[in-house]
Order: C-alpha cells, then structure tokens, then sequence
C-alpha cells in the first residue's frame, strides 16, 4: 500500500512483506515482519523461499537496500536529472537497523550474503517475547533458515 503523505510503500502478503521508501522513527509494520530502519530511505523486503507463508517458512531471504549510483555520476541542482552517468563501480548505501520476525525464532540461522550471495559473518540475533530480532549489519541480503 502506498502512503503518499509518509513517502513509503508497505508490502504485505503471505510471502513478501517489507518496506520502500522514507522510514521515520516508528516500526513498520507488516503481518509477519517488523522493520525499524535507520537512515533517510531503505527498501528492506523478507520473501519466503520455499513457498510456504512467512510465519511457517523455513527459508527466507532478506534483501536491504538503500540508495546505488555509479562511481563518478553526477546530477543536475535540483538532482531529479543525471548528467553524467559515471562508471562502475556501483556505490550502494547500507541499510541498518532490525527486522523482526513476529515468530518464535528456536533453530533459527541467519547468514548475511554478499552481492554475489556469499556467506559473509552472521549477523545478532536476539530473542524477544513476541519474536525474533535480525540486527541489520549493512550487508544487502540475509538467509534466514529455520532448523527443522
């Protein structure tokens, strides 16, 4: 659903749930999945990746991102313009904060993956009364796996 008036848009359905656009201070709510986001514009998005609803997926994959540009790009004052593409490589902002999931999280194994999907050091994860928090490390996506 898009929010005009906040600047973001909310995905919510059984499978995808997550955010686009400016965050503010207060969580984001989703069924499934709740995002607290820092920074002045994220898109942070949980899918499941083995066709079963988020709250009884065993596998998921947590993309979040923030803004890209080219090395050297450049854009007009108002900045609603690119004047000079520039070149690789490609500048991505980081995004932090944390993702709960609204589940209980017992077996669950997160990964933070490289752009190429590479294990990169496993990210905090903390245990809460009504879920499980992911602690964001600026990687752009996470493996979420839940241990039968």
């Amino acid at each position: 659903s898009w929010d005009a008036r906040l600047g973001h848009c909310r995905i919510d359905t059984d499978k995808t749930q997550g955010f686009a656009g400016f965050p503010g201070k207060e969580p984001i709510r989703c069924r499934d999945v709740q995002l607290q986001l820092t920074g002045d514009f994220a898109v942070a998005v949980v899918t499941s990746l083995d066709h079963e609803p988020l709250k009884k997926s065993r596998r998921m994959l947590l993309s979040a991102i923030a803004r890209g540009w080219n090395k050297g790009m450049k854009f007009n004052p108002l900045r609603n313009r690119i004047t000079v593409r520039g070149t690789l490589p490609r500048v991505m902002q980081p995004v932090t904060g944390r993702i709960k999931l609204l589940r209980p999280g017992k077996g669950l194994a997160v990964h933070a993956l490289d752009y190429s999907g590479r294990r990169l050091t496993a990210p905090n994860i903390i245990e809460e009364s009504d879920g499980v928090v992911v602690e964001l490390t600026g990687a752009p996506h996470y493996e979420l796996i839940f241990a039968d």
